[in-house]
């Protein structure tokens, strides 16, 4: 057995008692030296392995998959739900404006909200941050203005909502991403609460319009909504009609 045999031979059995490979190693000093360098790595790798299990791994282990299973079936839901989303979005948008062709019932807003939501919920997925200037250039649009900073805005587009466009924002709440729809064409008498299974939120009326904001049900969305009611302002005169 030559060298390079023997090497293989220690690489995938460095403790075989092949009488030919031991001999080997007893006779050429080189390859003696890289079993014993193998050994020594073993041992400390052992070494290194060798911890104490931590009081309470087990429970915690399964916690953690606990919430991992209650992630993969949020997934589920928000994707099986996409097609349907899509399709229902869809046919909100082929009956606005003006009501209701042939006598079907109009889609309630916060159904729509959820149903948005759900149809851009890669939105939800934005994390980098919108420069404050495309968010303002966004509600010029509709002859709003910011009084103020909104800070975390992830994602910024025009959507149509209800009747007319609106502004459709993510900002990074304390629990995960919060929708904003600003929709200065929508106008609804009194709040409106949006319940999904796993979202929560509210819609407002406004001067001009309405807001909704929407976010997962542990989210505190009362500070949010304050704040947007405060920071966006009309440009000109409260639209009426």
């Amino acid at each position: 057995m030559n060298c390079m045999d023997t090497r293989r031979r220690m690489l995938a059995e460095p403790n075989a008692r092949d009488p030919e490979y031991r001999a080997h190693l007893d006779a050429c000093a080189s390859c003696r030296r890289e079993w014993q360098r193998l050994q020594a790595l073993d041992r400390r790798l052992a070494e290194a392995l060798d911890v104490p299990v931590p009081e309470g791994l087990e429970a915690r282990l399964r916690v953690a998959r606990s919430v991992e299973r209650k992630r993969e079936r949020r997934q589920q839901w928000f994707g099986g739900l996409a097609l349907a989303a899509s399709l229902l979005v869809v046919a909100v948008l082929l009956y606005r404006p003006g009501g209701t062709p042939g006598g079907l019932p109009e889609v309630p807003m916060a159904h729509q909200v959820v149903l948005h939501i759900l149809h851009e919920h890669a939105a939800l997925k934005a994390r980098r941050a919108v420069p404050e200037a495309r968010v303002e250039a966004l509600f010029r649009q509709f002859h709003l203005r910011l009084s103020g900073r909104l800070e975390g805005v992830t994602y910024a587009r025009r959507c149509p909502m209800g009747h007319e466009d609106g502004v459709h924002l993510v900002v990074q709440g304390k629990a995960g991403p919060v929708t904003i729809f600003v929709m200065p064409g929508e106008r609804v008498r009194r709040p409106q609460a949006v319940e999904a299974r796993d979202l929560e939120g509210l819609i407002v009326p406004t001067g001009y319009g309405s807001i909704a904001v929407v976010g997962v049900a542990s989210e505190p969305i009362g500070p949010i909504l304050e704040r947007v009611r405060n920071l966006v302002r009309p440009e000109g005169p409260s639209r009426t009609g």
